[in-house]
């Protein structure tokens, strides 16, 4: 097909219908006349290759930027560390406490000096010397008040360490339990030290000269010298930092609130308990009532944690009763951490104040520095000297979610009073159908608060896509666009995506080989799958219960791959939508859904006992085996919105690029992959790009 500049297209009044297939390095796309013309050209379609966003190595996903990051962090670091000890030089030899060289006192023991300097006089220059040390070895100071990576862990327990053995040895300061030390037996040098130790041993040290040398050191020298031994820049500008932070999803003009606040936790709270569901013993699956729903809530917000077990006798239900969420690795539902942390911190005092007083306190323990926090708890939060400090230890999550303050506080009103999620957000008037100003001629450059690398990296490729057909043909009709699976999600989970494949990957050639020495010379995917059903479902057929052999699933075919949800009614073409089945019943189930065709049968009972004892072959299979179960005993069937879920992904690209085409004033439709994929099963097109044709 001959690519956009080699034709000469122009716009017409019956338009085009654009399709863009979005990956993480490349950029299809296809024009389509919405009036076939004989004769002219009816379609054209090309692809645009790009570096991806990110750097893959070894199946592992980082940023480009890391390297180059990493190094330049550590020549400002080293650019900083030689300036302020070449501006400490200066203020040392100004006020007469270093002679003009240096070289005159590097044969000083430092560390003698910062010891004996606590009882005994020292020289202006030997306390020179001290100083310079002090500032070489200035300690470790955290930029975060919260700090979760292992490198600071380490750092910490080191400090730790270095605090115990001081105690032991009766250590006023660093330097005297380093002077200690014999260098034969224990270096001195590569410890731990935290910034506050070091600033405690210079107030002692000042303190202690001070007297022998009252012309030099003079408050102002003293003001002088600490700062340009301890200045410490702010990590980063607050107002650049603000800049940063995405806008809300459902209140445009609104940032997104952190995830550590305490009506954030509370909202996500509502959001996991309205996933909830119970299956009683003998009963199907339901979701909790509005009453269940309120107290689970509720318990869950003057907590941490709840185990299922606590939950079972919350609810007073049969222990018996199994909980959706217990399928996984999940065994426990995650409290209100905020709401928890400042209880430990006031105590009855918290459940006195207003809702305004407490959303306070936690807005300043999320944006303050820390002498800003602690000069506020210290004034006017009524907390003694004990609960200042335990409020500063206070950890809370800093990381933002999709939702604003304001939008969670419209939301939470309704949820409080017994609404789900989905009337919550109707009654707000939140949906995702939310007008974004008048349309555009051509795509503007992407948000600049779009940090995920191969989103903004896909934007841009877009945009120069989507522009370069503007301008040749005009404004499409319509644009639908397809994303593909590598584009989705965080790095993170990319990384776990990509993990998953290669087990995936490693587990069908297992399969394979089997096959081979089972007589199969050449398994075709279809087959792969068949042995993984096969052994899921026991080698029995969770119909008719009849078992299932090699010769009935390979050689004789009558037994068939069958979709749980007909296919035709759910779009659902997955592995999680798929089971085994005679021939015979797969008939008589047509297209029905298996609780329309036998759910009034004296059979029933052990179909949904039999599809229950799914057998996953991996634990990231586990889960999804119960939702194969939950699938196959379900009562009802919402056809409407199980195919509106398949038409309209909602994860964060799919969303952000929806976003940002929509302001061309176009009808857009973000689709699934996988419906191209079942298109190119239905048309033979994966007999050409695929070796085995399925």
């Amino acid at each position: 097909m001959s690519s956009l500049s080699e034709t000469n297209l122009e716009p017409i009044p019956e338009g085009w219908s654009l399709g863009l297939d979005i990956g993480s390095n490349s950029v299809g796309w296809m024009l389509l006349r919405e009036r076939h013309v004989p004769g002219g050209i009816n379609a054209i379609g090309g692809s645009r290759v790009f570096p991806s966003g990110t750097a893959n190595e070894k199946g592992v996903e980082a940023s480009k930027c890391t390297g180059r990051r990493t190094a330049r962090g550590m020549r400002r670091q080293h650019h900083r560390k030689s300036g302020r000890k070449q501006r400490l030089h200066r203020v040392l030899r100004n006020l007469g406490l270093l002679p003009e060289s240096s070289a005159d006192i590097l044969h000083l023991d430092p560390y003698d000096l910062r010891a004996r300097g606590l009882d005994e006089p020292l020289t202006p220059h030997e306390f020179g010397r001290a100083l310079l040390h002090l500032a070489a070895r200035r300690g470790f100071q955290s930029n975060r008040r919260v700090d979760t990576d292992k490198e600071t862990g380490v750092v910490k327990e080191g400090i730790a360490a270095l605090r115990t053995q001081m105690e032991e040895t009766n250590s006023r300061t660093v330097g005297e339990y380093l002077a200690r030390l014999d260098p034969a037996d224990e270096r001195r040098r590569n410890r731990f030290t935290n910034r506050s130790q070091i600033r405690d041993e210079f107030e002692m040290l000042w303190n202690a000269q001070k007297h022998h040398h009252p012309e030099i050191l003079t408050p102002e020298a003293h003001a002088l010298i600490a700062d340009t031994i301890f200045y410490q820049r702010p990590f980063a500008d607050p107002v650049k930092l603000a800049a940063l932070v995405g806008k809300c999803e459902f209140e445009p003009k609104e940032k997104r609130c952190r995830i550590g606040h305490r009506l954030a936790q509370r909202y996500r709270i509502f959001t996991e308990v309205a996933n909830l569901a119970v299956r009683e013993p003998g009963q199907t699956e339901r979701t909790l009532t509005t009453d269940e729903r309120l107290a689970v809530a509720g318990a869950l917000d003057h907590q941490k944690e709840m185990s299922l077990t606590a939950l079972l006798k919350l609810l007073k239900l049969n222990p018996e009763t199994k909980f959706n969420i217990a399928r996984g690795e999940k065994d426990k539902l995650k409290g209100n951490f905020a709401e928890g942390e400042f209880r430990k911190v006031f105590g009855k005092q918290w459940d006195g104040l207003s809702e305004e007083e407490r959303d306070d306190i936690c807005e300043k323990v999320l944006e303050l520095p820390d002498d800003e926090l602690k000069k506020a708890a210290s004034n006017g939060m009524g907390l003694d000297p004990e609960g200042v400090e335990a409020l500063m230890k206070v950890n809370l999550p800093e990381r933002h979610g999709r939702v604003s303050l304001k939008a969670i506080r419209n939301m939470l009103s309704h949820l409080e009073a017994g609404q789900t999620l989905t009337e919550a957000r109707r009654e707000c008037g939140y949906t995702f159908e939310q007008t974004t100003g008048a349309a555009l001629d051509l795509l503007p450059p992407p948000p600049t608060d779009i940090l995920n690398p191969v989103v903004k990296k896909a934007l841009f490729e877009v945009r120069r896509v989507v522009n370069a057909i503007i301008r040749k043909c005009g404004k499409p009709n319509r644009i639908v666009v397809e994303l593909a699976r590598d584009a989705h999600g965080s790095i993170e989970q990319r990384n776990d995506q990509t993990k998953q494949n290669s087990k995936n990957n490693k587990r069908n050639e297992m399969i394979r080989e089997d096959l081979i020495k089972m007589g199969i010379r050449e398994p075709s995917r279809n087959d792969l799958i068949k042995s993984r059903l096969w052994n899921e479902c026991g080698k029995v057929c969770p119909y008719t219960g009849r078992p299932i052999s090699f010769e009935d699933l390979f050689h004789k075919g009558i037994v068939q791959v069958e979709h749980i949800i007909p296919r035709e009614r759910s779009m659902d073409d997955s592995f999680g939508n798929k089971t085994l089945c005679f021939s015979d019943a797969n008939a008589t189930k047509g297209m029905k859904t298996p609780y329309e065709a036998f759910g009034h049968t004296p059979e029933w009972p052990e179909m949904v006992a039999r599809s229950s004892r799914f057998i996953a072959d991996d634990r990231a299979y586990f889960r999804a085996c119960y939702n194969k179960g939950k699938r196959f005993q379900q009562h009802t069937f919402d056809e409407e919105g199980c195919v509106a879920r398949q038409l309209n992904d909602t994860r964060y690209i799919s969303r952000q690029v929806f976003e940002y085409i929509r302001c061309l004033g176009v009808k857009s439709f973000v689709i699934r992959g996988k419906q191209t994929a079942d298109l190119r099963h239905h048309w033979g097109l994966n007999s050409i790009i695929s070796s085995d044709g399925s």
